[in-house]
């Protein structure tokens, strides 16, 4: 299985850069998938190893072929670039959207929420034959470095709290995702301070395959800068499971201002995204969600967020408590 998966990936993506790119969304979308239930999830080869796809429920929401990657996700406006290919009746809302390896990485950036939503939507339809094969996982943790990315755990049932609870009454740990971050500078000239009641959509007004490109690498430079290659919760200062986290969604560049993100390792993102964990706009002290209760997260509860010594990157108390109100 490794050297088929290997040889179609060398294939599929034979820039590794790209490779490692695309790979690391991909176990975004598996962290992602696994914080909504870990018993809704697959992942394996088709096609006899000519492609890798991950589903969610029935559906695939995920797939690394030789003509590019299938995403699925929920958005009314269509990404600048890529092509349609077409919808799935667990999803009526959500779209498939196949990119070029080249174009997929920023795009995934500007859909994560979009691709979230519809993940939500066919966890709810979750009944599938299970085809996980694990050793794709393996591939992935050896090849990400990426140890704690998890495997499915079938037979997991909701309880009364929402935690996952596998069939023997013991709790399944949820664990969360992706990717990689680069270092560096800016933030110095921080411009004037992020005000979330006015943010237009800059998808309205610049062209829109620029506004899928333009200011997502600054942007993490400027986090990474700014909270000292240090994850703003955990303190983690590997930077290769750092993320730019977006306090309010994507709209456009403007949104891309240090005062609205956070630095924050893979699986806390991931947490954040889910809604497991969120920060009192007052006080910026983590809160928890009942599910994580007793968890590794706890530790964190109550916990002020690391925050830059520059003041003017400090993120807005402002968008926190929209992100709450919405």
């Amino acid at each position: 299985m490794a050297d088929s998966l290997s040889d179609f990936l060398d294939m599929a993506l034979p820039d590794l850069d790209l490779r490692r790119d695309v790979l690391s969304c991909l176990a975004s979308s598996i962290r992602l998938a696994n914080g909504l239930s870990p018993a809704c999830w697959s992942l394996g080869v088709r096609d006899r190893g000519a492609a890798v796809r991950l589903n969610c429920g029935r559906t695939e929401v995920f797939v690394i072929h030789s003509e590019g990657i299938n995403l699925l996700f929920d958005a009314k406006k269509p990404p600048a670039t890529g092509r349609l290919i077409g919808r799935h009746s667990d999803a009526p809302a959500a779209i498939y959207w196949q990119f070029a390896p080249s174009d997929f990485r920023t795009a995934y950036e500007d859909l994560r929420e979009a691709h979230l939503r519809a993940l939500q939507s066919t966890e709810r339809r979750s009944s599938h034959a299970r085809t996980h094969q694990p050793k794709v996982v393996a591939f992935l943790r050896k090849f990400l470095a990426q140890p704690d990315l998890p495997d499915p755990v079938y037979g997991t049932r909701r309880g009364r709290d929402n935690r996952a609870v596998s069939a023997n009454g013991d709790d399944v740990q949820a664990s969360s995702e992706h990717q990689l971050l680069s270092m560096l500078r800016e933030v110095e000239e921080a411009a004037e301070p992020f005000n979330p009641n006015d943010i237009a959509d800059g998808r309205l007004r610049v062209l829109a395959s620029l506004v899928q490109r333009r200011g997502q690498s600054d942007f993490r430079r400027a986090l990474l800068s700014a909270y000292g290659g240090r994850c703003a919760v955990s303190g983690c200062a590997v930077e290769e499971v750092l993320e730019a986290a977006h306090i309010l969604p994507y709209l456009g560049p403007e949104t891309n201002h240090v005062q609205n993100g956070l630095l924050l390792r893979a699986d806390v993102h991931a947490l954040f995204d889910l809604g497991r964990i969120w920060f009192d706009p007052d006080t910026l002290a983590l809160q928890l969600h009942p599910s994580l209760a007793g968890t590794e997260y706890a530790q964190f509860k109550g916990r002020p967020l690391r925050l830059p010594s520059n003041k003017r990157a400090h993120p807005s108390r402002k968008a926190l408590r929209k992100r709450r109100a919405t």
